[in-house]
């Protein structure tokens, strides 16, 4: 008989399918992106250190927290933050690990939401959401995907940094200073990894990283038979730029991907082609000057009048000169009025790269619109613009 046909079979095949979708986990199944960051956020804090900010996340009730050590770095006194303005002492840290970026510290709290942790490493592709505040702006969601996870070797080698350890989570998820820290959640709320570098620069603000849930896991466990130690005893005495990943950008904020030292040779090539732009924009602005100067003095001796009926300006050119028509005086007033104001931004231009040393304009237009750097063919620049 088809067990489609008999009851019994009927109700152990209904009692299966309920627990297939039991086992997929009642916390996520059903609710949206927004449920998930409001309970994900209950463990979230924002940190404020005497010498900056960042984020972090409580995995205890006991108030047991995790963040970067970059954010901590030479703090004597930091307090937690959590969304609903309630605010906690840091009393010290547990366990430090720089080669990671992974610090495991203490509230004086209890009674907290711990949040949940990841069971394995997301797939490439996933949907993730970075928690934290960033640029200090409180408790702020970003959303992206897994681009890839790489190991500290490969991807140290890239940074140029052959102290960097773990595995790293990449991601395209919007990372700033002040998310540093803080998790990075997959659709079920838990935690996949932890925002710690990211880039600068409009061009590679899409590329991010986070220390994995396998590292953190790991540096939690080792938490629970440590010492509490003091800040100042512990991640006081340490300097951000001992932390791997650089830390530019001072105690809490982002850490950011580091140029790779750029050989002088590379250098030297950049600011020749800078140079020979500057040539190149000094010489355009002349000729376009005297250019457009000449056609306005040949527009204020035009006429009035059009050669087929037709309305419009017309330019007729001669041996030694072009010769304008306008169909009506207020066509030629307009005529003369623009082609007058171009002149005049001309000749401002043409004023303002004359002025100052050529070094001195050289370094301006370098520093606000360079030569394009092509990455892939002067691969020593790194990630960096």
């Amino acid at each position: 008989m088809n067990s489609l046909h008999n009851p019994t079979k009927l109700v152990r095949l209904q009692v299966f399918i309920a627990c297939v979708f039991f086992s997929m986990g009642s916390l996520s199944f059903g609710q949206s992106l927004a449920q998930v960051i409001a309970q994900a956020e209950k463990s979230v804090i924002r940190i404020e250190t005497d010498g900056g900010m960042g984020s972090g996340y409580v995995v205890s009730e006991n108030g047991k927290f995790v963040t970067n050590v970059h954010v901590m770095a030479g703090t004597n006194k930091a307090v937690a933050i959590f969304p609903n303005g309630q605010k906690y002492e840091i009393t010290g840290t547990y366990h430090i690990d720089e080669s990671r970026d992974i610090c495991v510290a203490q509230l004086k709290a209890t009674g907290m939401t711990p949040i949940k942790f990841a069971s394995e490493l997301p797939l490439k592709g996933e949907n993730v959401t970075a928690l934290g505040s960033p640029l200090g702006l409180e408790f702020t969601a970003t959303r992206g995907i897994v681009s890839a996870v790489r190991d500290a070797k490969s991807l140290g080698k890239d940074m140029g940094d052959s102290t960097m350890r773990g595995t790293w989570i990449q991601t395209d998820a919007a990372i700033s200073p002040g998310n540093s820290g803080g998790p990075l959640i997959n659709p079920k709320g838990e935690v996949v990894a932890m925002s710690t570098l990211a880039s600068t620069g409009g061009r590679a603000q899409n590329l991010n990283f986070g220390i994995s849930i396998k590292d953190i896991k790991a540096a939690v466990a080792k938490a629970k038979s440590a010492k509490l130690l003091s800040l100042s005893k512990g991640v006081g005495k340490i300097s951000i730029g001992s932390v791997s990943g650089g830390g530019g950008g001072g105690a809490g904020s982002s850490t950011l991907i580091r140029r790779r030292d750029i050989p002088d040779d590379v250098i030297l090539d950049y600011i020749n082609r800078g140079k020979e732009e500057f040539k190149n924009l000094s010489k355009t602005v002349r000729v376009e000057t005297t250019k457009k100067s000449t056609e306005l003095k040949e527009m204020q001796k035009g006429k009035i009048g059009s050669p087929d009926g037709r309305s419009g300006i017309f330019k007729m050119p001669g041996r030694t000169r072009n010769t304008f028509m306008f169909s009506s005086e207020s066509i030629k007033k307009r005529a003369i009025k623009r082609v007058s104001e171009r002149v005049t931004k001309l000749k401002a231009l043409k004023s303002t790269l004359s002025k100052g040393t050529p070094d001195q304009a050289l370094g301006a237009i370098l520093t606000e619109a360079g030569p394009a750097i092509d990455v892939q063919e002067k691969g020593s620049i790194g990630f960096m613009e």
